[in-house]
């Protein structure tokens, strides 16, 4: 791999070229540091460097035996596709899919799951519609601990991207959830998901599951104050004040402080010299609420 990493980006392309092909061909071994080096080529601003890792990492997909080495890697794979990538893209994620639909053992399932959960904030929304379908199909391999940790791991995010601006991940987390409040023996989170009732889901689940899982699921919806996606940003606001409402005093005020330190940091820093921290506060609460 010397070649490829030559400055002249020609021979570089010439290089990749024919490196992909013998990957194709499988003429040499896939490593992990073949691996790597494709996911590297993705962030090349060279477009046919970059289309020919993603030719290199289909020919990867292409082999069952290799899709887990490369599920670690899928969220660097995800975060450097190109709009002008859809069409490999979609073969790339439909032929992880063939593989994982193979997987029938709860335990395999289970590390599958793992991958596949970072996997649902993705940029790309065929990445995010590919990891929320087959996380559901993963769950539905068992109904072991791991398996049932992973679905009450996965329960905030999938609440989040109800609100996705992607209309097939929204009925992918419908599906989804279901799947999971079956696993996890919530009847009533199950029927709140059968008539798609997205707040009446989030405060049932606020409230049966605080205690088990009350800091992960608030760092998760935290995290999500910084999605890209400003209908996914408003949702965790949402889900926010719904926890904090529901909560005792204490964790209530808490949770507001929480929620306002966060938000401040989101603000711009091209406010006018001057204005004080009521005036920021003021705008947070004007935008809290009209997002309710």
């Amino acid at each position: 791999m010397c070649s490829l990493r030559g400055h002249d980006e020609h021979q570089a392309v010439t290089a990749m070229n024919i490196f992909k092909e013998l990957l194709r061909r499988a003429f040499i071994p896939i490593t992990q540091e073949v691996l790597r080096h494709l996911t590297a080529q993705l962030r090349s601003p060279n477009e046919d460097l970059h289309s020919l890792a993603l030719d290199g990492l289909l020919a990867v997909a292409d082999k069952p035996e290799q899709v887990w080495k490369l599920l670690p890697l899928l969220p660097e794979v995800a975060n450097n596709l190109q709009e002008s990538d859809l069409p490999n893209t979609r073969r790339l994620f439909s032929q992880l899919q063939r593989s994982l639909e193979d997987i029938s053992s709860p335990a395999l399932a289970a590390g599958a799951a793992g991958h596949l959960l970072p996997l649902f904030d993705a940029e790309c929304y065929v990445a995010r519609n590919f990891s929320i379908h087959n996380f559901r199909v993963m769950l539905g391999r068992g109904a072991t601990r791991a398996l049932r940790d992973l679905a009450l791991r996965s329960l905030a995010p999938l609440l989040l991207h109800l609100h996705d601006e992607s209309s097939i991940v929204v009925e992918a987390c419908w599906q989804t959830l279901s799947t999971a409040a079956i696993l996890l023996g919530h009847r009533k989170l199950h029927r709140l998901v059968l008539i798609r009732d997205k707040w009446s889901t989030c405060r049932i689940f606020g409230k049966r599951f605080r205690k088990v899982a009350a800091c992960s699921f608030q760092e998760q919806i935290l995290g999500h104050l910084r999605s890209p996606q400003v209908s996914v940003r408003e949702a965790a606001i949402r889900i926010l004040a719904l926890r904090g409402m529901r909560s005792d005093e204490q964790e209530s005020i808490r949770s507001c402080a929480v929620l306002a330190t966060y938000a401040l940091e989101a603000l711009p820093d091209e406010d006018p010299p001057g204005r004080s921290l009521q005036e920021r506060l003021r705008r947070l609460c004007r935008a809290c609420c009209s997002s309710a």
